[in-house]
């Protein structure tokens, strides 16, 4: 459990681009709730096939629901289950503002998106307890079923503090949603860091 509980942390930095400036004023939004015309080929669920987090450190998988004002993304860790069903040991839910500067069907667009809220909770009474005994995200008080906000918190790597910018980018196409490939170049922490390439696993409907 405690491989898993490391894989999982791992995977909550790289959910989000970490900023080490806690300065807002570079928030995407500027302040607005929706400061561009939401695109309609991004609205909805997409979802990630299940896939290995590594080697006897379980099963993850990715769903994203994009709304008018917001994107949210689900991260669901399952220890046993390589198919990701029944209840995940652990789940994420990461909120994000976001726009769409401009958007041209099939091609890859920019979207500069801006930290709510990044939340996690254990489902079972056995990752509780080990999540306790490690302190994750550094609280020793998690209860079953239960989220914590873990915005910010140092978790391995620092996770993004709500109102921290990520700048990405995407592609839609034939049904399926690309987005950007984060390396220790392209962090998406600023503009000029921005994805170049996109992931070669898609989101699906």
């Amino acid at each position: 459990m405690k491989k898993i509980l490391l894989s999982c942390l791992m995977l909550l930095a790289m959910a989000c681009a970490n900023d080490d400036n806690n300065n807002t004023a570079n928030d995407v939004n500027n302040g607005q709730d929706n400061p561009s015309a939401p695109v309609a080929d991004l609205l909805g669920t997409w979802n990630k096939e299940c896939g290995s987090v590594g080697t006897g450190a379980g099963f993850v998988r990715n769903s994203l629901t994009v709304e008018a004002a917001t994107v949210t993304m689900f991260t669901r860790i399952f220890q046993d289950s390589a198919t990701c069903a029944g209840t995940a040991d652990l789940e994420t839910r990461s909120e994000l503002k976001y726009q769409v500067p401009t958007y041209t069907a099939g091609s890859v667009n920019n979207i500069d998106m801006t930290v709510v809220s990044i939340r996690a909770r254990f489902n079972r009474n056995e990752a509780v307890a080990s999540a306790n005994a490690l302190r994750f995200c550094g609280f020793g008080d998690w209860q079953t079923g239960v989220e914590k906000e873990v915005s910010g918190r140092n978790c391995v790597a620092t996770l993004p503090a709500a109102g921290q910018p990520y700048y990405d980018i995407f592609r839609i196409q034939n049904s399926e949603l690309f987005i950007g490939q984060v390396d220790a170049a392209h962090d998406g922490k600023s503009p000029q860091t921005r994805p170049v390439l996109l992931e070669s696993a898609p989101f699906k409907r």
